[in-house]
């Protein structure tokens, strides 16, 4: 045994050094036309996983009712899906983790809980949940663009403010957003990814990774500087594209404004910013206006609302993400608006025949 060790060490200092004078070699007679190229650039889909199931420990969140399901169908839509065969409406939603609910009952996540509400009204809809922590309004349009389109949904819902500013204020083209060269680093997650989901060892590795990068570093934000406003600028310019791709694929954008609680807890994002947020959902208002789309206004409803302003942890667990109870508030809400607009769209569809 000792002497095959042997022979084998020297087989691969062999096979090493042969390499090396070959590229040496190789440097000196013959010019790479590929030395100075680097790979295509590639966008990442920030979608969540297909078929994605996970049991949530929320004990700090509600500590009579600590777990909850977080699962995926096989396009990557949050569950509930496909509540109907022959739905009057499919409605999509797209935002970031105030719109993924990943810590609220499931049946009560705003998005499919609005199914419920519209069937009270007589509306049979279904809901395809695209929603992902982290994503911006960059994200969600090449979500749609690239994905959600294809299951052709007659509504699209957009929730963005905290993650735009939050990016733009380091970011301020959403470049990072955008493609980038597939780096050796980037393929090593990526080869990492797929084998977690054959290996349970690297699926650990993953697990461990998720829990111990800090939140901010996985989604790329950063909080202004103090008083510093945001350029909203790119903001508008984004939101205004996804009125018009949406539009143009025949379906009916709508846009909502993002409530942040002015009381925080430990839980609440780093990069969470009242002025710039309240700047960037004068910016949501302003474009629904000026392009003729409907608006849920969450931020002024809840703020009308008496039990929110005394009690505002109640419905934003942490200022931001809706508790069980904001979801419930922002699907009432959400269903007031749309429950004329399916009916026009239905009366206007049935004219049209």
């Amino acid at each position: 045994m000792h002497a095959f060790s042997k022979k084998l060490l020297l087989s691969l200092v062999t096979f090493l050094i042969a390499v090396c004078v070959m590229e040496i070699a190789l440097r000196l007679v013959w010019k790479n036309p590929y030395q100075k190229t680097y790979t295509a650039e590639v966008v990442d889909l920030r979608l969540l996983t297909p078929l994605l199931d996970r049991t949530l420990n929320r004990a700090w969140l509600d500590p009579d009712d600590p777990f909850v399901d977080f699962r995926t169908d096989e396009r990557g839509y949050i569950l509930p899906v496909d509540q109907f065969t022959a739905p009057d409406v499919t409605i999509a939603f797209l935002g970031g983790s105030t719109t993924e609910c990943r810590y609220v009952r499931p049946e009560l996540r705003f998005p499919a809980l609005v199914s419920n509400v519209l069937q009270e009204q007589g509306i049979s809809a279904n809901i395809l949940n695209a929603s992902r922590s982290g994503n911006t309004s960059h994200d969600s349009i090449n979500n749609y663009f690239n994905h959600v389109v294809q299951d052709k949904p007659e509504i699209v819902v957009l929730m963005h403010a905290i993650n735009d500013h939050g990016l733009l204020a380091k970011d301020p083209n959403y470049a990072t957003r955008s493609g980038e060269v597939v780096t050796t680093p980037r393929q090593a997650k990526w080869l990492l990814l797929n084998l977690s989901t054959r290996s349970h060892i690297f699926g650990l590795l993953r697990e461990v990774e998720y829990w111990l990068v800090p939140r901010h570093r996985q989604v790329g934000m950063v909080t202004s500087s103090a008083g510093a406003s945001v350029d909203t600028e790119p903001f508008a310019d984004r939101l205004k594209v996804f009125v018009t791709m949406v539009q143009s694929f025949g379906a009916q954008p709508v846009l909502m404004t993002q409530p942040l609680a002015e009381a925080t807890t430990e839980l609440t994002p780093e990069w969470a910013d009242s002025l710039n947020q309240k700047r960037f959902n004068e910016v949501i208002r302003t474009v629904a206006e000026s392009m003729n789309v409907p608006l849920v206004d969450l931020e002024r409803r809840l703020e009308e609302h008496a039990d929110y302003t005394a009690n505002p942890l109640t419905y934003l667990y942490d200022g931001i993400h809706a508790s069980d109870t904001g979801s419930r508030f922002y699907a009432r809400e959400i269903a007031t608006i749309l429950t004329p607009l399916i009916r026009e769209m239905s009366h206007k569809a049935h004219h049209d025949q």
